[in-house]
């Protein structure tokens, strides 16, 4: 019973990996073409995905501490010791579709750090343009922002009647 609900659990966190690559694709293709207002919902998506995994690997945690005494091992043992543990039947599926969360975990790692790596030339691209403008993006204000400004002497749009 408590292999069936593990590997129940793990098809569930296989599930919260895709959307989570599905939400990091997302949101990098977003970041990376500048729509900066997808991002917030690029966003939403990825704690969503992330809170599912972790809900996730919650329950996996709680049924592995109930499984692993029933096969002689301490309660924290990880998912391939008690997998080497259980009939080859049971062994097989669980075994699987670790090596196969453990390759979608290699994939959101990449698609994270492909993130940050973009998210850092932005904010550094950001930085300098602002400091051309004599703006300080950690103060967040314009050095003459106190100054008044002269009225631009072009007008795109004549207003005058």
């Amino acid at each position: 019973m408590a292999v069936d609900q593990l590997t129940f659990v793990l098809w569930e966190t296989r599930e919260a990996l895709e959307d989570l690559t599905f939400s990091l694709e997302q949101t990098l293709l977003f970041a990376g073409a500048g729509r900066a207002r997808h991002l917030a919902r690029a966003t939403a998506s990825l704690q969503t995905a992330l809170a599912r995994l972790e809900a996730a690997e919650q329950r996996r945690v709680e049924i592995l501490a109930e499984l692993a005494p029933a096969v002689g091992l301490e309660p924290g043992a990880p998912l391939r010791a008690v997998a080497e543990r259980l009939d080859p039947e049971e062994r097989a599926p669980l075994l699987e579709l670790r090596s196969t969360l453990l390759e979608q975990l290699g994939t959101v790692d990449r698609l994270a750090d492909q993130l940050r790596q973009l998210l850092a030339q932005q904010l550094a691209a950001t930085s300098d343009a602002l400091a051309l403008l004599g703006a300080s993006p950690l103060l967040g204000t314009p050095q003459s922002a106190h100054r008044p400004r002269p009225r631009p002497e072009a007008v795109l749009v004549d207003t005058r009647a």
